[in-house]
């Protein structure tokens, strides 16, 4: 099936909440997209309309439209009771594709580059809880390594068992992150189509199969995390060799300085209403809006935010329903206390499990980003974060990662951070937790031991304090939503 695995298509619903298009025409580029890259294969099968819904969280009308407009490209061949065939072929070898592949050389690294830094910790934290042999595509993968499979498709058995592992995470947001990566590294030009054009097999250096299965079936995860950041360093190196390799075809294909990279997180999924609201609980929680203090008026809030009324009504309903305020007719809304116990009852089970997801995400990822990016927080960096500690309502933890966000060089790095930021700094609307203030206060301090390891140039401890800051919210977080006995939302594991 291709790169069609992740459950959660984030990116689709951040598109149509950003575009003007109506989502079975969103739904039909998707899928286009991935028919045209060769992500969903000529000859295979898509998902059936039934699952295609679920996986675009729309209708099936949605899907059937989406399926016709392809229909009648000539894409997929669909038959009564039969499932829909891909009768497109790509034409990878045409002129213009490769063409358009070279331009775009430099943003296709940059892929690569951020796949190396953050996959080896990812895959070898999920091999912690996750048996290999039960994964879905285990089999078929052993066989293919059995039988020393040759020829095209070889990476697709060893990219579905990672995705099979990433699954079993439990993580909402691992398997995601995977496919965008995959699909904006063009991942099956490079591994399956290139070598006619260039005369170089990347399977010279990358045998994926085998690798795999021996990286997962090891006992030792430093092991798992070593094998796996020479396999993707390797992979980098070996598309390097093929861009190399195809420039000498064409020697004329300028380069385009651009970043080609969006990664939007669940997030993007809620209504613009439900995001009003979940800003406004921010602001709340950091004391912008006091508590027994009237929220701006209606009108003013729209202006703010750039919407109607009545989608600022809509948004102060939520926040009534949530009990963050209470609503007085002629006077507006009041901040109130919040009633802890009937704050988590009415809360989403996927919603805390997606927060707790970008957590886990955040405490992966965060350390090699800010060792990235620790020579380039300088002294005026580091003057402005001074500033920023003396102001009120300043979060130096959140300071800290903006300031080493923007110092990141590589786009798509900055891209899975900023989306994780997203979700994470609505951690106020799950910051009515057991001994809240207390939390807060050392987590102040901890933000600031890493801000003191900045000035003193500890880049490895810098960047080790703020893994820990995210690690400290993680396990304050997971511990309120077990009191409050949400445990089936929380089954994710604690990284080292």
């Amino acid at each position: 099936m291709g790169i069609l695995t992740n459950r959660y298509p984030f990116f689709l619903w951040g598109e149509f909440l950003k575009s003007r298009k109506t989502l079975y025409q969103l739904v039909y580029d998707d899928l286009k997209k991935q028919i045209q890259s060769g992500a969903l294969e000529y000859k295979s099968s898509l998902p059936s309309i039934r699952q295609l819904s679920l996986y675009y969280h729309v209708s099936t009308v949605t899907v059937k439209k989406a399926l016709k407009l392809l229909r009648e490209e000539q894409m997929i061949q669909t038959e009564e009771r039969k499932n829909t065939v891909i009768i497109y072929k790509p034409l990878f070898s045409e002129r213009g594709y490769i063409q358009s592949i070279l331009r775009r050389e430099a943003s296709i690294l940059a892929v690569y580059e951020t796949m190396e830094i953050i996959m080896p910790d990812i895959l070898a934290f999920c091999t912690k809880s996750v048996n290999v042999t039960s994964l879905e595509h285990y089999e078929q993968a052993h066989q293919k390594r059995s039988k020393k499979h040759q020829g095209p498709g070889r990476w697709r058995t060893a990219s579905l068992l990672l995705h099979d592992l990433l699954k079993k995470s439990g993580n909402l947001l691992f398997d995601p992150l995977l496919t965008r990566i995959e699909s904006y590294g063009e991942v099956s030009f490079f591994l399956d189509h290139q070598q006619p054009i260039s005369e170089y097999s990347p399977y010279e250096d990358n045998h994926t199969i085998t690798w795999v299965l021996n990286h997962l079936q090891n006992a030792d995860h430093h092991t798992i995390k070593k094998n796996f950041s020479e396999s993707y360093h390797l992979l980098t190196q070996s598309v390097r060799k093929s861009f190399e390799k195809l420039r000498e075809k064409f020697p004329d294909v300028p380069f385009q300085d651009e970043k080609r990279f969006a990664w939007n997180s669940r997030e993007d999924f809620y209504p613009l209403y439900q995001r009003i609201a979940r800003d406004v609980v921010e602001k709340i929680g950091t004391g912008i809006y006091p508590q027994d203090q009237f929220l701006p008026s209606e009108a003013s809030l729209a202006v703010q935010y750039g919407v109607s009324v009545s989608t600022i009504r809509r948004a102060l309903k939520s926040l009534c329903h949530l009990g963050f305020t209470q609503t007085y007719n002629g006077l507006g809304s009041k901040v109130v206390s919040v009633d802890k116990q009937d704050f988590w009852r009415k809360m989403s089970r996927q919603n805390i499990q997606l927060y707790l997801s970008a957590l886990q995400l955040m405490m992966l990822i965060v350390r090699p980003a800010a060792l990235l990016a620790f020579d380039r927080l300088d002294g005026s960096v580091q003057h402005r974060l001074k500033l920023s500690q003396s102001k009120k309502n300043s979060i130096l933890l959140q300071e800290l990662i903006d300031c080493i966000t923007e110092q990141i060089s590589l786009y798509p790095l900055k891209s899975i951070l900023q989306e994780c930021c997203q979700i994470i700094s609505l951690g106020v609307y799950y910051s009515y937790y057991r001994h809240g203030s207390q939390n807060a206060d050392h987590l102040t301090l901890m933000s600031s031991w890493a801000f003191h390891n900045l000035l003193d140039g500890e880049r490895e401890k810098f960047a080790d304090q703020i893994h820990l800051c995210y690690r400290f919210i993680f396990c304050s977080v997971h511990s309120t939503v077990e009191h409050n006995g949400l445990s089936d939302a929380v089954d994710l594991m604690i990284p080292e």
